[in-house]
């Protein structure tokens, strides 16, 4: 569910229905083990040219904020595909957290995180 969906009763549902993790803007939770890992993500809104423009400015000063961060995550609808700046910044953000970091699945960082 989109994160402003997703309220106590549907994250009991998600893990009732098997799922190990879900996210939010802000986060990366994981039901078992009960965990809360804070990591606020990159994401665009395109839907008017004011919240692109803002989305623009707003992720720059992000994305210095967050850059030194255990977790950087950069969130992608389809539709920020069909604007030019917001695919250049989200690329930017991704090939330089690829000259330092690694790339990962959530599936795999919650893998890594969870006792064998």
């Amino acid at each position: 569910a989109p994160a402003w969906l997703l309220g106590m009763a549907a994250a009991q549902a998600v893990e009732n229905g098997g799922f190990r993790y879900t996210t939010s803007v802000n986060e990366v939770r994981t039901f078992r083990p009960a965990t809360r890992v804070g990591a606020r993500s990159l994401v665009w809104s395109t839907r008017a040219a004011w919240r692109r423009w803002a989305s623009l400015r707003w992720n720059a000063w992000l994305g210095y904020a967050v850059q030194h961060a255990p977790l950087l995550r950069v969130s992608l609808h389809p539709a920020d595909l069909e604007h030019p700046a917001i695919w250049a910044q989200a690329l930017h953000f991704v090939k330089e957290a690829a000259r330092r970091r690694e790339s990962m699945t959530y599936g795999r960082f919650v893998e890594r995180r969870e006792p064998l």
